[in-house]
């Protein structure tokens, strides 16, 4: 029984090491979004289809680096209808995301 839960641990340790996390969004290369997936991350958030990320985790913003391992935390700055917001959403694993 200790095997096997060792085996699963470790499984699943190399497993979460492996994946990427996203928030569930689209954006364009100048920082729109563009698609909210449903029930993701950014949905629960609040995020809009139109919204525009300004920075992302305190800096000025490559939409890239919202990217990051699953269960880590980025804060966003976000524009919409010319008012500025920030946010913190937690990245999920991108294979929990609907793609519907």
């Amino acid at each position: 029984m200790l095997e096997f839960l060792i085996a699963v641990t470790l499984s699943a340790t190399i497993h979460f090491e492996n994946c990427l996390g996203r928030i569930g969004v689209y954006i364009s290369p100048s920082g729109v979004i563009s698609i909210v997936r449903h029930e993701s991350p950014a949905e629960k958030a609040g995020l809009l289809k139109g919204d525009k990320v300004v920075q992302v985790d305190h800096k000025k913003t490559r939409t890239k680096d919202i990217e990051g391992e699953p269960g880590t935390v980025v804060d966003l700055t976000i524009e919409r209808n010319h008012e500025q917001f920030e946010v913190q959403i937690e990245r999920i694993d991108y294979r929990l995301i609907r793609k519907d």
